[in-house]
């Protein structure tokens, strides 16, 4: 009789421990290989809602685990702590993609943002002065209202 029989209810959790794994890894995979081809693209808020998902699905999961058995791991049979070994390696790989594509994205989305303003306070030339109760004069650039409509 394998470990995880012995269990009871867990086996059932432990299966969708491994399956929420693997539909994670999917995910990040899916969004990191959209984002690094093609950036925005339609879909990517789709999975990221998913990803959060799975992620919540996974945290409630593994508690359950802890909570019905605490030493569920340490009863794990080898084949099943393999299994379990090798999803949350494949898991952590595709979280650092995943996390440096992000990140990539961001820098970039806030560079243009950067250049985009720029370009309107260059353009638009908004200024503002300041009097001082002493009667200086301070004169300061103000930032233009900026919105993207990316459905262009």
């Amino acid at each position: 009789m394998n470990a995880v029989m012995k269990l009871g209810p867990t086996d059932t959790l432990f299966g969708t421990l491994i399956d929420t794994i693997d539909s994670l890894v999917g995910v990040m995979e899916e969004e990191s290989d959209n984002l690094a081809l093609h950036g925005r693209c339609p879909g990517i808020a789709e999975l990221a809602k998913a990803k959060s998902r799975l992620v919540d699905m996974l945290e409630g999961a593994t508690a359950q685990l802890f909570r019905q058995s605490p030493d569920w791991i340490e009863a794990l049979a080898a084949d099943e702590r393999g299994m379990l070994t090798t999803r949350v390696g494949l898991l952590r790989d595709a979280a650092a993609v995943n996390a440096e594509v992000l990140t990539r994205q961001i820098a970039l989305t806030a560079e243009m943002m950067a250049a985009v303003g720029v370009e309107m306070q260059r353009l638009t030339g908004r200024r503002s002065e300041a009097y001082s109760a002493q009667g200086q004069v301070s004169l300061r650039e103000v930032n233009a209202p900026l919105s993207i409509n990316y459905r262009l």
